[in-house]
């Protein structure tokens, strides 16, 4: 029998991993417009694309994720981008792959397929079977473009992560880990239609995720549900949390969290038992560089 390759658990194995901070972040200040799907510029403009993951590179990240986090067939037709799913997928994958390969082989950052939402709810006229084979597709896309793992994130509701999940163990041999976006309800973190992240965690574990983890939340709910969250699974549990809550300025979103108020906290949860901490919207590499030097 086969054995699948284990990447992502071999890397835990030595320590915590320092995880990237947010691409799209970065490509709105290299010109991205904010009407324009990020993906895009896999093809268009890939040399910038390059650019922010070399940028994550030099500061120390442990773990690259592609530019992909849109290219489900679903969301890209929404988006205006139909068909181009495996395009955006193996540009995607190569850009990251080729920049993460400029570091000796003893200290290659991982490359994560990004796999984000689709964008469409069951409630809304999708069927489980849409999901399942536009995130299959998209995991076949980038496990054959030789990513290292799969990376799913920003899932706000269980089903659609659940789905995604399965799809991506079905379609590929590649470990995969699952971040969850959940919003605050009277102290409590939940996601779409009221699920705890107890049951959300149970569920997704039992369903073959290799590593959990939240994101796209503030620093300070993160922290907050952290102990709860290791109680609740052994998986290796990952933190990737936004710069703030943003506040739009002439067009522009601006994030207010210092480098350091993001890096203090992550430090201290990584203490607490976090397995890989890094950054969602508003973060970039300097947040990567102060997050390592607060791990040490």
């Amino acid at each position: 029998m086969d054995q699948h390759p284990t990447p992502l658990t071999d890397r835990l194995s030595r320590g915590p991993l320092l995880l990237d901070g947010a691409l799209a972040t970065a490509l709105f200040a290299k010109g991205l417009g904010r009407d324009v799907v990020p993906d895009l510029w896999n093809v268009e403009q890939p040399q910038k694309v390059g650019e922010v993951h070399e940028s994550h590179r030099l500061a120390g990240s442990q773990v690259l994720q592609t530019n992909t986090f849109r290219s489900n067939a679903l969301a890209l037709e929404a988006l205006g981008c139909p068909g181009r799913a495996q395009e955006f997928n193996q540009r995607g994958a190569a850009i990251a792959l080729e920049c993460a390969a400029q570091s000796p082989a003893e200290e290659r950052p991982l490359v994560a397929g990004n796999i984000g939402p689709s964008g469409k709810r069951m409630q809304s006229g999708g069927s489980c079977q849409e999901w399942t084979d536009a995130f299959a597709q998209q995991a076949e896309a980038l496990a054959a473009a030789g990513v290292d793992y799969l990376g799913l994130e920003t899932f706000t509701e269980l089903e659609e992560a659940r789905v995604a999940l399965e799809a991506a163990c079905g379609a590929t041999q590649l470990e995969v880990s699952v971040s969850l976006t959940p919003t605050g309800s009277g102290g409590e973190l939940l996601l779409i239609g009221g699920t705890t992240l107890t049951e959300c965690l149970d569920v997704l574990t039992t369903r073959g995720a290799t590593a959990l983890g939240l994101n796209c939340c503030t620093v300070a709910e993160m922290v907050t549900a952290l102990p709860h969250c290791l109680t609740a699974t052994e998986r290796p549990f990952f933190l990737r949390p936004n710069a703030g809550l943003p506040a739009e300025e002439r067009g522009t979103l601006i994030y207010p969290d210092s480098t350091e108020s993001i890096a203090t906290p992550l430090a201290a949860a990584v203490r607490l038992g976090a397995a890989g901490v890094g950054g969602c919207c508003g973060t970039d590499a300097r947040h990567t560089r102060a997050l390592r030097e607060a791990i040490g």
